[in-house]
């Protein structure tokens, strides 16, 4: 995939729509765990996933902590673009 994050703007040629997916599902359910149940695989497939799409973009794309998994900047950037993709 070719993705670049530059001015606050993701420019995507090509998109992983697994990579895309699990990032969708773990924002929309804050949870890695979460997201792995609904997309019916383990939690580090899709932590696997995010930090793909991580390097592909160039960007932390989820802040993660002791509570629940939210979106960075660059974060929202691909979620409106994933919502549309996925939609």
């Amino acid at each position: 995939m070719s993705t670049d994050v530059a001015d606050g703007a993701i420019e995507v040629a090509v998109v992983d729509l697994v990579e895309l997916r699990a990032f969708l599902e773990t924002v929309r359910l804050a949870s890695f765990s979460d997201a792995a149940r609904a997309l019916g695989v383990t939690q580090p497939a899709v932590s696997r996933q995010v930090q793909r799409l991580e390097r592909e973009v160039g960007a932390s794309l989820l802040q993660r902590g002791d509570g629940p998994v939210a979106p960075t900047a660059a974060g929202h950037e691909l979620l409106r673009f994933a919502e549309r993709v996925l939609a």
